[in-house]
């Protein structure tokens, strides 16, 4: 519902650029928060880590673990019950080209360095290392998130299920920067087709013209490996186990947040984040404040979900309403309650949009309601007003439909408006006069 309540978004930035005690970043969780999917080359892997892969795919989703680093592991005794389903398309040839060692070493992990060194400028800084491949077949899992309680067999250290799998053929070549830039002569490389002094053909599998002229991509020469997608595992309890606490973000970076950032503090990081955002780079906004989410903070989340707000950020292009709600309420679970206030904004307590599956966010933005320990924040009143309104809501929707707990609901809407009433400032309640003795007996027509 859209309830005049924007100014709160305003008063969160401005304390969003605070800084407070660092914390140690944790498994990345910002793409499983979103139902983003990582695709990976796979070209590179070593043929046990591919075979392994391969077995569990037969009956099962693969699982892996990815460390910090961001190196991939296939754990051969975890699995998820379900299955892909594998689609033929049609043939198409990409190329990439990778000029630096750091390309090679970001795109294709496992390659030798004896590869990667020869390339850019820690080798010859005419050489290019080229990735040519032929898509014949894609196998996609569920569209559902997975959880820890997915999983079967040893999964003590599962971080990713493998979602994706995309087959083919495939040729790596070191060439010149010079050469053309075509799929079909890196094939020709690695079939010996065409040889220069520079050449050298780093790896290859699978027949390109089987898969351009099969009719099925089960050709068994048209079947090599090519891509994976990654999506992220939800720590069940993650939340509880990184929360510090309730609180507000207050603190200012007394100092140049990216230098703090680069030490490791993630609130730092935050701020530098959304201070990117204010001055209109949205790019680096994103990458420092997804860096600080995955990194645990509540402050980094909730920017993150600010971005992503067309409330909040005028319909630019990281605009996604469901992303900033799901963000929001990582956040707010993680103990921010500027996150909880700005959650509360969402909620829709209309005739025409009111749900009952937003009761979980409609706790959360209770927590803002009730938050103590303090002076009253401002988007305390606000909170209150939106949930109790949602209570209400609930309770009309409940009794109407002659479904049990109707008088419950009601029972939570009245302490929400209690709380607003106590805690509101003359000026809002001359705006939105308190509800209590309406909603009262209201309340007791209910019980006859």
């Amino acid at each position: 519902m859209k309830s005049g309540l924007a100014p709160i978004a305003v008063a969160a930035f401005a304390v969003l650029s605070a800084c407070s005690t660092s914390r140690p970043a944790s498994t990345p969780q910002v793409a499983s928060v979103l139902g983003e999917d990582k695709e990976l080359f796979a070209v590179d892997w070593p043929t046990s880590m591919r075979a392994d892969l391969e077995v569990n795919a037969k009956s099962s989703l693969a699982v892996v673990a990815v460390d910090a680093l961001g190196a991939v592991r296939v754990l051969p005794s975890c699995t998820v019950d379900a299955r892909y389903v594998a689609t033929d398309v049609s043939p198409k040839d990409d190329l990439v080209r990778l000029t630096t060692r750091d390309e090679v070493k970001a795109t294709l992990p496992f390659a030798s360095p004896a590869v990667a060194d020869n390339i850019g400028a820690h080798g010859s800084e005419d050489n290019v290392l080229d990735v040519a491949v032929v898509t014949r077949s894609v196998a996609r899992a569920p569209t559902l998130p997975f959880s820890q309680a997915d999983l079967r067999g040893d999964c003590a250290a599962a971080t990713h299920v493998v979602t994706g799998l995309v087959r083919g053929a495939f040729a790596i070549a070191k060439r010149s920067k010079s050469d053309a830039a075509i799929a079909a002569e890196v094939f020709g490389v690695a079939a010996g087709v065409t040889r220069s002094r520079s050449d050298l053909v780093a790896k290859s599998d699978g027949s390109p013209d089987a898969c351009r002229t099969s009719t099925t991509a089960r050709d068994g020469s048209c079947g090599a490996l090519l891509k994976v997608t990654l999506r992220a595992i939800r720590l069940d309890g993650a939340n509880a186990l990184t929360s510090r606490g309730s609180y507000w973000a207050q603190r200012s970076c007394d100092d140049d947040c990216n230098a703090i950032c680069s030490q490791g503090d993630m609130d730092a990081c935050a701020a530098a984040g959304a201070s990117y955002m204010e001055s209109g780079d949205e790019v680096k906004a994103e990458r420092l404040l997804r860096m600080a989410c995955d990194g645990n903070s509540g402050n980094g989340c909730t920017s993150l979900g600010m971005l992503y707000d067309p409330e909040h950020n005028g319909g630019k292009g990281f605009t996604d309403r469901s992303k900033a709600q799901a963000l929001y309420a990582r956040a707010c679970d993680m103990g921010a309650l500027t996150a909880c206030a700005l959650l509360a904004l969402s909620l829709d307590y209309t005739d025409e949009g009111f749900r009952l599956a937003d009761e979980a966010n409609a706790e959360r933005a209770g927590r803002a309601c009730n938050a103590g320990g303090g002076p009253v924040h401002s988007g305390q009143a606000e909170s209150c007003f939106t949930t109790a309104w949602w209570f209400h809501e609930k309770a009309v929707y409940l009794q109407a439909s002659r479904s049990a707990g109707a008088l419950g609901a009601f029972d939570r809407a009245l302490a929400f408006e209690k709380r607003r009433c106590e805690i509101a400032t003359p000026a809002f309640l001359e705006l939105r006069p308190c509800n209590l003795e309406s909603w009262r007996r209201a309340r007791a027509t209910l019980q006859r």
